[in-house]
């Protein structure tokens, strides 16, 4: 405070305290009719040192001229926590907290902005404080995530720069602050970084689309992401199936959330392991520090496979596995089919497939009788070693299995399942599918046996595959009376 000289009018400038506390309070001081004053006895002594007259509390004096407050509040400096979103912002009175308006602040790389700049303005933020010069602003954690994924943007103090408009917010007396543009912004007072690690927040695993969702708890640098750190279990502890990932990515942009897009590799290995990600029951997730980090190289706090952590939301494989390819071949009598994705191989239904000489209504066709012998492991090829008789079947028919121009295959959605019981896509005449390797028959047949009969006049001769009819010649048989030829062999003329 201070005075004039000596006269019976003093003039004393209030501190800026004092004055804050008057501005502060509604019904106090904002008009005649509420403002008076009261002194105690020693307040002031005229010039022979008689003190003056106390003015009791409850007779105060009432003014009797008042001015009221015109002059416009000013930002006089600011504090910005990127830990925290915290805004601590200092104004040159009392302002009121009711009217600060979030949405009023920019935060700017430069302290003058021009094309190409990053910058942000606010969509919302809580107040903290109540009337006062220091006022608290919390960003929402949106907000936060947008400031921290601008690389150039609040990551250090020479890159915070606050501009707002005059409705950022009013005096005590609805006087609106003195408004900061885009080419004088206010360079931050004290700048606090992101010291905090990043957490996972939640996470979803989509096997039908082959993607793992991951949540954290604040924005991350998809760039930063090494997918070989993170690993799925079929339990919490001590787990017995698992699958650590070999590859994947994510096109995610930097944000809280990102999704990865699983490496089919891994996902075929999942889908074959029986007790894991079967449900989200078997499902859980460890993320070693350096799987991710936020955008300010803080790393993710880790996820152990001691202590790892049950996906939050699982999405089951609804998607039928398709034929993708098949080959065949004549001289072992195996059937080879690749598949889009893992198939349970205890599902094959071998009767189900039918070979076709085209995929025409009138080509021959020949559909198996027997199960043969297939795979047993899960997996996505299905080996069959077809039986005698349904190779002799495939060989008799003309036009069937003969090359590559002639081998087709259809068959039912009873063929087989894939590990989350989605049947297979049926091939129907039509849409069959022809071979992809074709390897013809290329083992001579045997006779393997012959029986007589002298009383009909006849013998029967046993190969040990089908053999074409119209090729025998019966002039190359001789009949001898022992395993090496003697003097008794009988050959044959023609019949």
């Amino acid at each position: 405070m201070s005075q004039t000289h000596n006269s019976p009018v003093i003039r004393i400038s209030l501190g800026e305290s004092d004055l804050n506390q008057l501005k502060r309070l509604d019904n106090l001081a904002t008009r005649i009719s509420n403002t008076f004053i009261a002194s105690e006895a020693f307040t002031a002594a005229d010039m022979v040192g008689l003190s003056l007259n106390s003015i009791k509390k409850d007779s105060a004096l009432i003014a009797t001229n008042f001015t009221e407050d015109r002059v416009l509040p000013e930002l006089r400096s600011f504090n910005f926590d990127v830990d925290s979103g915290l805004f601590t912002l200092s104004f040159s009175e009392t302002v009121r907290a009711s009217t600060l308006t979030p949405t009023s602040i920019s935060l700017q790389e430069k302290s003058s902005r021009s094309t190409g700049d990053q910058w942000f303005t606010l969509t919302a933020g809580s107040v903290l404080s109540i009337d006062g010069p220091v006022q608290l602003l919390l960003t929402t954690n949106d907000d936060l995530n947008k400031i921290k994924e601008r690389t150039s943007l609040s990551v250090s103090a020479n890159t915070t720069n606050l501009v707002f408009t005059s409705r950022l917010v009013d005096d005590m007396y609805n006087n609106s602050v003195v408004a900061v543009d885009s080419l004088s912004a206010r360079l931050v007072n004290i700048y606090t970084p992101d010291a905090s690690d990043v957490s996972l927040v939640s996470s979803e695993i989509n096997l039908d689309d082959s993607t793992l969702l991951l949540n954290f708890s604040e924005s991350v640098n998809v760039s930063s992401l090494r997918v070989i750190d993170i690993s799925i279990l079929n339990t919490a502890s001590n787990a017995t199936q698992s699958r650590r990932l070999t590859a994947g990515g994510s096109t995610s942009q930097n944000g809280p959330s990102m999704l990865i897009n699983l490496d089919k590799v891994d996902v075929d290995e999942i889908k074959r392991l029986t007790s894991l990600a079967t449900s989200a029951k078997d499902t859980f997730l460890a993320l070693a520090s350096t799987a991710i980090t936020d955008m300010a190289a803080n790393t993710l706090v880790p996820i152990s496979t001691n202590d790892s952590t049950a996906i939050t939301s699982y999405i089951q494989d609804t998607t039928s596995p398709a034929l993708m390819s098949f080959n065949l071949d004549m001289t072992r009598g195996e059937i080879f089919m690749s598949f889009s994705e893992t198939v349970n191989a205890s599902s094959f239904l071998a009767t189900s497939l039918v070979l076709r000489g085209g995929n025409s209504i009138t080509s021959p066709y020949y559909q198996l009788q027997d199960s043969g012998i297939s795979t047993t492991i899960d997996g996505l090829t299905i080996t069959l070693q077809m039986t005698t008789n349904d190779q002799n079947e495939i060989k008799k028919r003309l036009a069937l299995a003969s090359s590559g121009a002639d081998t087709f295959l259809s068959f039912d959605a009873n063929m087989i399942a894939d590990n989350s019981r989605n049947r297979v896509v049926p091939l129907s005449t039509v849409a069959a599918k022809a071979v992809q390797t074709y390897v013809p028959d290329t083992r001579p047949p045997q006779l393997v046996s012959f029986n007589v009969d002298m009383d009909a006049g006849s013998f029967m001769l046993r190969f040990s595959e089908t053999v074409n009819g119209t090729s025998l010649d019966t002039t190359l048989l001789t009949f001898q009376n022992a395993t090496s030829p003697t003097n008794a062999t009988v050959p044959l003329q023609n019949n």
